[in-house]
């Protein structure tokens, strides 16, 4: 009875899988083909941040599959995690471990506030932090990424 259970659990939450969209990025991947990548979105002065299961905080972001650019990567786990559909536009920054971080926007009009989200036992929710959210947050995954954060909020309210 436990097997057909765990088997009735697994086919009801494939079929509730959804395709990722198709990705925006056309263009030269520089021989970076193979890489972990995510995105940082801003959206009304705040960035996107996802929460895990342990309830650590990070920027949208994970593996890639076989053939893809960094760029799809970074737009299709953001997708995954948080429902929201991005375009990556330009590189920020390459991690040490090679970890691609992708400057995103918003694609199109559609739900910001992680009703869509596909695949809700990837992260358990998803937030939007400005400055002050950043500085008042202490479970960070990535703790260096704080300041990179802040300093593209800062660059993205001198450009608006």
């Amino acid at each position: 009875m436990k097997s057909f259970s765990l088997s009735f659990l697994l086919l009801l939450c494939l079929a509730s899988c959804t395709e990722a969209p198709e990705c925006h990025f056309a263009g030269n991947t520089h021989n970076d083909n193979e890489a972990n990548a995510g995105c940082l979105v801003v959206h009304n002065n705040k960035a996107l941040m996802i929460e895990g299961q342990n309830g650590s905080l990070s920027l949208p972001g994970g593996g890639w599959h076989s053939g893809e650019s960094p760029q799809c990567t970074a737009e299709r786990e953001t997708w995954e995690e948080t429902g929201i559909e991005v375009k990556a536009t330009e590189r920020i920054v390459t991690f040490a471990n090679g970890f691609q971080l992708f400057d995103c926007e918003i694609a199109g009009e559609q739900a910001v506030n992680g009703a869509a989200r596909p695949w809700r036992f990837e992260v358990a929710n998803m937030h939007w932090f400005g400055e002050a959210e950043l500085s008042e947050a202490k479970n960070w995954r990535f703790p260096d990424q704080i300041a990179l954060i802040k300093a593209h909020l800062k660059e993205n309210l001198k450009s608006d």
